[in-house]
């Protein structure tokens, strides 16, 4: 493909996005979808139906990276407010959402989910009239049922029930209507797996290929990182539903088999750290966020990242979170939670410092002297300059979740082994190698040249060099799990802060222990939620926000 039609790409994406970037976002259900995708004109070629698929994902970028950060960071333990926050923004930090509070959009959502159900319903057309080949017609319809999956799932996360819609319409008031299932979050999961089991193509492609027609890339950017990550989201949702090792199978392949793995898991370390293949790391932690220079995809992007959203100015698009963080940039409404910075500031490295390498520097830096979320302003120096990228899925998530599902199967070693600095020795202790099962073989596999390339994994810990984690005697083996889940839970927050995963991840472990033992998983988030305001000494509001979460009906929001 030409970069004349890689630009025209880019313009249909930026068609889409302005169209929907100028609708209210305070009339929830008075979007008209034909403003944004014509639905008689759109389709008549493969062409089209490359066009939707990025487009949808610029949809998404434009529309809601605001609304991802802060729901799921925001409902969390390590995203608090600033003096200057307004009320709607305390609502969502507290728990506390009322009508017509702006930044709880469910439209939102349905526009991005309307605009995929026209795309595939348009993309079956065209292949009924042969004209999209089953080649291109599975990566196309695979992606963007997936895109819908994915927002569905990020719905299911704060909104109960769910008004579960299927196919294409004029309008998004038309969701009301009382044909469509109002689905609860377990009735919700069930019928996204059905749909992603039954996805052509569920692996990661060579997008550039496929949507570039070369390798040539966009002023250097790769499409390689800009689909949903489909593995991975099939693993939450079967963690959802208690399929451990189905979950873990899915994490597994994706870490382990997926696309060119000895170079995927040379990932960014501390200066005094080492990577999982035992060698001397060449960057800092931090540089993972640096995610372009000069237009350049970097090294660092492609070995750590699954998927992230590229925002570029020179595009005409603004990622709408430096707004809110920045003081400098923007209007400086949120800030690090002093609980996430005592977080980090708890923590030791191997030679014996305190501290975490991603915290103050890496995850968050100070701004005039105010705490700031550093992960999206590593690369603006203007407020003109706003593009810093969406970060969604990477290395870093994948090995958390697959000790997550691992652990809950009852292999505590295995689990801790993707935390801490693990040594030689681990590989052959039979304790975590189980070459029985795939699925929990981690440590044997071998590249094309018989090197084992995770013998000497570092883990997540290791790799920047933090002290690792241990686990005192336990009564039982039950009790092992729910230490080591804290562990995990603990790490997720440390690792991943401010990526849009925190709620997600107390969410996910609350509800599971709130089946085994009733009462145990509201006390796990609501604890974890009032944490947030006990730490800077807001114990009356810590009260307030604990005995709400002890109430499982106010862990969501009522959609109508």
């Amino acid at each position: 493909m030409s970069m004349k039609r890689c630009y025209c790409l880019l313009a249909v994406l930026s068609v889409i996005v302005f169209s929907i970037m100028t609708m209210s976002c305070e009339k929830m259900l008075d979007i008209d979808l034909k403003d944004v995708l014509e639905a008689e004109e759109g389709y008549k070629n493969t062409f089209d139906a490359r066009s939707a698929a990025l487009g949808i994902n610029g949809l998404f970028q434009q529309k809601m990276a605001d609304n991802y950060f802060l729901m799921n960071e925001l409902r969390g333990d390590l995203l608090d407010v600033t003096s200057s926050a307004d009320q709607y923004l305390v609502q969502i930090s507290t728990h506390l959402v009322k009508p017509g509070n702006p930044y709880v959009r469910p439209a939102d959502y349905y526009s991005v989910i309307l605009a995929c159900n026209e795309a595939m319903k348009r993309i079956n057309e065209l292949h009924s009239d042969s004209l999209l080949s089953y080649d291109n017609y599975d990566v196309d319809y695979s992606e963007i049922a997936a895109f819908r999956c994915f927002i569905y799932y990020q719905m299911m996360q704060h909104f109960s029930p769910v008004i579960y819609v299927t196919e294409p319409l004029d309008n998004i008031d038309m969701v009301l209507n009382e044909k469509y299932p109002r689905l609860e979050i377990y009735q919700l999961v069930d019928s996204l797996i059905s749909l992603l089991e039954t996805l052509p193509i569920l692996d990661l492609q060579d997008y550039d290929r496929i949507y570039l027609e070369s390798t040539n890339k966009i002023d250097g950017y790769s499409l390689n990182r800009s689909f949903v990550e489909k593995r991975s989201l099939l693993g939450d949702l079967y963690m959802w539903r208690g399929e451990y090792e189905r979950a873990a199978e899915m994490y597994r392949w994706n870490s382990l088999l997926n696309r060119n793995v000895q170079n995927k898991f040379k990932c960014t370390f501390s200066p005094f750290g080492y990577n999982v293949l035992d060698e001397k790391s060449e960057f800092d932690w931090d540089e993972m966020f640096m995610t372009s220079y000069q237009g350049t995809s970097s090294s660092n992007l492609y070995n750590e990242w699954f998927w992230h959203a590229i925002i570029d100015n020179r595009f005409e698009q603004t990622n709408s979170i430096v707004k809110y963080t920045s003081g400098y940039y923007g209007d400086y409404l949120v800030r690090p939670s002093q609980q996430a910075i005592d977080n980090w500031n708890s923590q030791f490295l191997i030679n014996g410092i305190q501290g975490d390498l991603r915290g103050e520097g890496a995850s968050w830096t100070y701004e005039g002297g105010n705490p700031v979320v550093y992960k999206y302003l590593m690369e603006i120096n203007s407020p003109y300059q706003n593009d810093a990228d969406l970060y969604l899925c990477r290395t870093g998530t994948i090995f958390l979740r697959y000790a997550e599902a691992v652990n809950r199967l009852g292999k505590c070693k295995l689990a801790l082994a993707m935390l801490n600095p693990n040594g030689s020795g681990l590989a052959a202790d039979p304790a975590v190698v189980d070459t029985g099962n795939a699925t929990f073989d981690f440590f044997s596999i071998q590249d094309k040249d018989k090197k084992r390339l995770f013998a000497l994994s570092k883990g997540v810990r290791g790799r920047i060099s933090l002290a690792p984690n241990t686990v005192p005697p336990q009564a039982t083996l039950q009790d092992s799990i729910l230490y080591i889940e804290n562990l995990i839970s603990q790490e997720y927050a440390l690792e991943l802060a401010f990526e849009g995963d925190r709620w997600m991840n107390l969410l996910r472990i609350a509800d599971r222990r709130e089946k085994e033992a009733g009462g145990s998983g509201a006390q796990f988030l609501a604890d974890a939620v009032a944490r947030k305001f006990e730490a800077k000494g807001d114990m009356g509001t810590a009260a307030t926000v604990r005995g709400r979460l002890l109430n499982r009906d106010n862990w969501f929001i009522p959609l109508e």
